[in-house]
């Protein structure tokens, strides 16, 4: 295997340390490639050097290539995360890899930096990576704003920040959807049992696929009713476990309103399964982003999920996982709360991941899973039937910051931002169990 010299992140630092590089003879026989953590850049390139997200393999040097100390230091360690070592991580400035070139020779590098192959509208000065994130975001909340008459009392701020408003009611009585995230559950199979898993796969003794036919018909119908979502998020359980999961992408991709009403449709995977050449081909013809979370050793086939996607010029992200928070779910001998805590709950809970899974709409994946194990008590509030002919109106109220959370949250301890922030909470990432874990099953 040939040396590889990885450049991090897609800057005019990085840029100028590669042309400079390139000429010297030492690394004429050495592959090059960019790392960078904005999934707009990847599958791109610049001088026949691709641009893709950090991962691990062999003989590969990272350098570097920021002068803000912060970033450099996260950098260094979400490359210790994905295996590499100390000595193969090397800083810009260091002796070896310094930049020694004139004026005219930087000017020359930033106007080929410029006007490469890039899209123009994919860098910003000489913060591209960073830069277009947030283009990117600004955009996205452009169009929220659009479809929002000038005359309506709404404001930019309520569509922004974690707490912003999913649902208004427009001053000729219509209901407009705006979600930040939308889950679609294809399967509630998984090919881990991770002890504090927050989708409570860890429970299931008989898990299913979701069929494609349902997954696609509430698809369809979840975004006649909806205006806007950020992100459509594939999920399970692990979403690749579902053979037919090339036939529910490419319908998700084909439906009618995906363009005008989706911002980005991603599959989240935990790194243990290598998709089929039907899945990766219809991938590879996509703007479908992959999310990998790596939960390390338990994550035993990330590198070669990788090399696959890099094959295939998929986009995707690694997700270092520091650490799961403990959420006690399934409390036994719960109360209901009071319409007060219920409120209270609605405010501190920083979940905000909505699902769809055989004709229901939930809260969260709690939520989803509780309802398919019978693990709380049958509600009315516990999930919305998005068949109904009044869905719209009751999605207004069930998604409203200043309503009360459904009764069935008095069996969750909630996934507050405290928590998240908070080391007493923490607990190791991915710890196993060897068996579903048991809980209690009421009658409906």
């Amino acid at each position: 295997m040939k040396d590889m010299i990885v450049l991090t992140p897609f800057n005019l630092n990085s840029v100028i340390l590669y042309h400079q590089l390139r000429k010297m003879n030492e690394y004429q026989d050495t592959d090059f490639l960019w790392f960078d953590s904005n999934p707009n850049l990847w599958g791109e390139k610049y001088c026949d050097t691709y641009i893709c997200n950090g991962y691990y393999s062999g003989r590969m040097r990272v350098i570097i290539c920021t002068d803000v100390e912060k970033y450099e230091l996260e950098l260094k360690e979400k490359y210790l995360n994905l295996g590499f070592n100390k000595n193969s991580i090397y800083k810009y400035k260091d002796e070896k890899f310094s930049s020694k070139i004139s004026e005219y020779e930087a000017a020359t590098y930033v106007d080929e930096f410029r006007y490469s192959e890039l899209k123009p509208d994919k860098w910003l000065a000489d913060d591209l990576g960073y830069g277009v994130a947030r283009i990117k975001k600004m955009r996205k909340w452009n169009e929220i704003m659009n479809m929002i008459p000038e005359n309506e009392n709404i404001s930019f701020e309520d569509f922004s920040g974690g707490n912003r408003k999913e649902s208004y009611r427009d001053k000729e009585g219509k209901v407009h959807i705006l979600l930040k995230r939308l889950e679609i559950n294809v399967t509630n199979k998984c090919s881990l049992r991770c002890e504090h898993c927050a989708a409570m796969m860890q429970y299931f003794t008989a898990a299913e696929d979701i069929s494609t036919g349902i997954v696609l018909r509430d698809y369809d119908r979840m975004l006649d009713l909806i205006d806007w979502t950020d992100d459509i998020l594939i999920m399970g359980g692990e979403p690749f476990m579902n053979k037919e999961l090339d036939k529910i992408v490419a319908g998700i991709l084909e439906n009618k309103n995906t363009e005008s009403k989706v911002g980005t449709v991603k599959i989240v995977t935990n790194g243990t399964i290598v998709p089929n050449d039907n899945l990766l081909n219809v991938l590879s013809s996509s703007n479908v982003v992959v999310e990998i979370s790596n939960y390390r050793d338990n994550s035993r086939n990330i590198n070669e999920l990788v090399r696959k996607f890099f094959e295939y010029n998929i986009k995707y992200i690694v997700l270092g996982m520091h650490h799961f928070v403990y959420v006690q779910q399934l409390k036994k001998n719960a109360t209901i709360m009071s319409k007060q805590e219920l409120l209270s709950c609605r405010a501190n809970c920083s979940t905000r991941c909505r699902v769809v899974s055989n004709g229901k709409f939930f809260l969260c994946s709690f939520l989803k899973s509780a309802h398919a194990l019978k693990a709380v008590p049958k509600t009315e509030d516990g999930c919305l039937d998005i068949y109904d002919h009044d869905i719209k109106d009751k999605l207004e109220i069930y998604l409203s910051n200043t309503e009360p959370m459904p009764s069935v949250c008095s069996w969750c301890n909630g996934d507050s931002r405290e928590q998240w922030e908070n080391e007493e909470y923490y607990v190791p990432v991915a710890g196993q169990v060897n068996k579903p874990l048991e809980y209690t099953k009421y009658s409906w």
